[in-house]
């Protein structure tokens, strides 16, 4: 790709090949229900892209009043597809125009990940009584 190329991604929900799945993208205002279903961060040379699959907003049910489509229960977990791109260290801080990586959201990750495992080893090794 030449200099000042723009590269966008999009996840088809429900299929290729179903015309009533969903089309959900980058840009907000472009999804069927105006809402964001992409998520990304910046990690060293890399950018993660996450998506959210289902249609509306958390947990909403129902018939959307605003677009008549029916809501999906969404999650909001944006885990349904996750890309990571090597586009190098030089490029990612040019993107966010800061210093790579951001050590409280890296940190906090780690955290929260240490005191499940944690949690989940100090549970299995308490006794129980009959």
């Amino acid at each position: 790709m030449s200099a000042g190329t723009q590269l966008d991604f999009f996840l088809k929900a429900d299929g290729l090949n179903n015309p009533n799945g969903n089309v959900f993208g980058t840009q907000t205002a472009s999804n069927p229900d105006a809402l964001q279903h992409v998520v990304a961060y910046a990690y060293n040379n890399y950018i993660i892209l996450g998506f959210e699959d289902l249609y509306g907003g958390l947990q909403a049910s129902g018939i959307d009043s605003a677009t008549g489509k029916a809501n999906e229960n969404s999650d909001r977990d944006f885990n349904d597809v996750v890309i990571v791109l090597d586009i190098g260290e030089a490029n990612v801080k040019q993107l966010i125009g800061a210093t790579i990586p951001e050590p409280s959201v890296t940190l906090s990750m780690f955290a929260v990940g240490a005191v499940s495992m944690f949690g989940l080893r100090r549970r299995r090794q308490t006794p129980t009584s009959n």
